[in-house]
């Protein structure tokens, strides 16, 4: 599926794509579609008047709501994107199934990625969604909007590569899903690596390289580009 999303965009490969991460501000959201990137990504929480809102935790509110950041997207009010991409990094499970029905009136026909930590990553925090359950619930969603992809990831912590067994874990929760993407941290991946290359051994399983608020350097960028097929990956980092 990505494969024909690169294609969709005018890229050589899914790894050509450009992203803003974290756009969790109208200001930033507005500087997103009057730039050049192919994906948007946004956080959705929830804040004290039961809003979904685009905020990363520990902000649990913003000036930007989930409803005026997909009537940005899908009116494309700034007149200057023909076609862009969305991705949503929900990180409260209680708020997934509303989030999903404000998606769905906004009938995005542009890829749709739905990430989630759903498993508890080496030496990190508890992952706060249950797996099985956010994956039926987004295939659900899936069924009837083919151009959307699940992005099951787990929780990190720096320093802290994933394991073996964090791997066994994920391809076993997933090993009925055709389509998915594994959101990964780059600063966690070389170290990593001789696991996480079993993600992508089945067809249509593809990784996300994330870097987030960490640094990259020249020598991360060139491992990525010696080691990392950019046909099985999308590439989000600074």
């Amino acid at each position: 599926m990505i494969g024909k999303w690169a294609e969709d965009f005018g890229v050589e490969s899914p790894g050509s794509l450009s992203w803003s991460h974290g756009t969790n501000s109208e200001e930033a959201l507005i500087k997103a579609l009057e730039g050049t990137v192919h994906f948007i990504e946004t956080d959705v929480m929830i804040n004290r008047k039961a809003e979904l809102v685009c905020a990363h935790p520990p902000n649990t509110d913003s000036d930007l709501t989930l409803n005026a950041f997909f009537w940005w997207v899908r009116g494309k009010k700034t007149m200057k994107k023909a076609f862009i991409g969305i991705k949503l990094d929900f990180k409260l499970p209680e708020i997934l199934w509303s989030s999903l029905g404000l998606l769905e009136k906004y009938k995005f026909k542009t890829p749709v990625i739905l990430n989630a930590d759903i498993l508890r990553g080496n030496g990190a925090e508890p992952a706060r969604f249950h797996p099985e359950a956010f994956l039926v619930i987004c295939q659900t969603y899936l069924r009837y909007h083919p151009n959307t992809i699940v992005s099951p990831g787990w929780t990190t912590a720096e320093g802290m590569p994933y394991t073996k067994e964090n791997v066994d874990e994920m391809i076993s929760v997933c090993r009925w899903l055709d389509n998915v993407t594994f959101p990964v941290r780059l600063s966690l991946m070389e170290e990593s690596w001789p696991q996480l290359q079993r993600l992508i051994e089945k067809d249509g399983w593809t990784l996300t390289v994330w870097s987030g608020t960490d640094p990259v350097t020249d020598q991360q960028r060139q491992w990525l580009r010696d080691n990392v097929d950019h046909n099985k990956a999308f590439i989000d980092i600074g």
